[in-house]
């Protein structure tokens, strides 16, 4: 069992962030308190209050975690794949969809828990959602670089948004219809995201 004193303030936080993932992946969202971790690091959970402010703060953390393993996989699967904007843009949409399915527990945690604190949602937090959309503002720009400032931001956020709607509905099976889950969910995606860019390069 840890004492209170064993570990830094950092290393006490990140057995915490740690240990809330594990009990996230394996236990799910609804077992994941204070007192299930304390447990699982051999702490008090008055302890754990000396590196998180709350609840919110402790999702928070772990969802910037999640958020930016996804942005990492997305960069990692860019890098060896196609400079065509158009491909690189089908490839974001897959990895959005394989990440999620990958790690439903935790890209689902993102968007069941709602923050009540709303003092913790700082710019710290948001740059992880800018740089996503950054990646498909950037494939974007080049696929068309005709779009106005204006239009380029609300494509990137349209474009998410309809592959986050898809990958949801499927992740929650209200979508999917006799193939595997997975698969049909890339297909649908392929198709949504193959639509909007034919439509994109095609304005007037």
């Amino acid at each position: 069992m840890g004492r209170r004193n064993d570990h830094s303030r950092d290393e006490l936080k990140e057995m915490v962030i740690l240990a809330a993932e594990k009990i996230l992946v394996d236990e799910g969202y609804n077992k994941l308190t204070t007192r299930r971790i304390a447990k699982e690091i051999g702490y008090t959970v008055g302890s754990l209050y000396m590196v998180i402010k709350n609840v919110d703060d402790l999702m928070l953390l772990l969802n910037a975690r999640t958020l930016q393993h996804l942005l990492e996989k997305i960069e990692l699967d860019l890098a060896e794949g196609s400079k065509d904007p158009e491909a690189a843009l089908m490839q974001i949409a897959i990895s959005y969809v394989d990440f999620s399915f990958e790690h439903k527990e935790k890209w689902q945690a993102i968007f069941m828990h709602r923050v009540t604190d709303e003092a913790l949602l700082t710019e710290d937090y948001f740059v992880h959602i800018k740089n996503l959309f950054y990646v498909i503002g950037q494939q974007l720009s080049q696929l068309a670089p005709h779009l106005s400032e204006d239009e380029l931001g609300l494509l990137t956020r349209g474009l998410w948004g309809a592959v986050h709607g898809v990958t949801m509905l499927s992740l929650d099976h209200k979508f999917s219809i006799g193939a595997p889950v997975e698969y049909d969910t890339q297909r649908v995606v392929k198709s949504v995201v193959g639509s909007a860019l034919y439509g994109i390069q095609n304005r007037a």
